[in-house]
Formats: C-alpha cells, structure tokens, sequence
C-alpha cells in the first residue's frame, strides 16, 4: 500500500520506475534507519503512551 502511494510521486512517475523497485527502495530506507523488515502481516494496536505495538502471526509483540 505504502509503494501504491510512493509510486505516485514525481521522483518516480518521470522515471517510469516499475512498482517492484519502488518497494525495493521503501525496503532499503527503511532498513537504514534501523527498521526491521518482514514479510508476514501484522496486526497493529495503538497503545496509551501513543508507541504502536506490532503482533506478528505467532504473537510476538515488539514496540
């Protein structure tokens, strides 16, 4: 979904960029700020001190 919206901006639209190196370019920022990427899905719960905590499919919460 993020890619989808990425796709749109200019940088990538005069470029003809290909939807599967936009999310190859998501995917590498993100890990060089030190986000951990993964495949499965999470579900996502807001909790009260605002900090987002992430369930992955076998129940692991990480915030």
């Amino acid at each position: 979904e993020i890619a989808c919206i990425k796709a749109q901006d200019e940088a990538f639209t005069l470029q003809d960029v290909p939807l599967s190196s936009v999310v190859r370019s998501i995917i590498g920022s993100a890990r060089s700020l030190g986000i951990r990427v993964v495949k499965e899905r999470c579900s996502t719960n807001v909790l009260r001190n605002g900090k987002i905590s992430m369930k992955d499919p076998s129940g692991r919460i990480s915030v």
